[in-house]
């Protein structure tokens, strides 16, 4: 009889111990570098196999805000922003240009990196950002992330144009 209990005992924690191991997808922060963006924009640039997520502000020379996003300390990505980035032009042939959808302004694209800047009215100069993936996962969740950078950068700049009070 005890041997049965301690059976089921030993059952149970392995049921609890698995499902606490479970590959969840690990949970996008809510906000980069004090801008909100929206967790669906976030998610495809993080590991599918969960962990503890977080943001790391860093200085730059590139931006004055910078951030990077760790998951369990493993770095993945880093955004930078800008409040304002007059008489911008993209570095030559390192980026495709791609039609920003959600925001009027410039977006480039590269493998591992996009950047782009968004226009305001008011005679304000348009704000910028850029957006920078691991390399160390190039060839791993990161192998085709274009499509994944463009749908980032199109929900972001216009959070940034908001937090900025920059009206496109």
């Amino acid at each position: 009889m005890i041997a049965k209990k301690s059976k089921n005992v030993l059952f149970c924690l392995l049921l609890a111990l698995m499902s606490g191991c479970a590959a969840d997808k690990s949970k996008p922060p809510r906000e980069i570098c004090d801008v909100e963006i929206p967790a669906s924009a976030v998610t495809p640039l993080l590991p599918r196999e969960g962990g503890k997520v977080t943001t790391e502000r860093f200085k730059s020379i590139v931006a004055p805000n910078a951030c990077s996003v760790y998951v369990e300390d493993k770095f993945y990505f880093s955004v930078l922003h800008d409040p304002e980035r007059p008489n911008f032009s993209f570095p030559p042939n390192n980026y495709s240009r791609a039609q920003p959808s959600t925001f009027k302004g410039k977006l480039g694209l590269d493998s591992l990196d996009a950047m782009a800047t968004a226009n305001c009215s008011g005679g304000k100069p348009p704000v910028f950002a850029k957006i920078i993936l691991s390399l160390d996962e190039s060839e791993g969740l990161y192998s085709n992330s274009r499509d994944d950078l463009e749908k980032f950068m199109n929900a972001y700049m216009p959070a940034l144009q908001k937090h900025y009070d920059c009206k496109g």
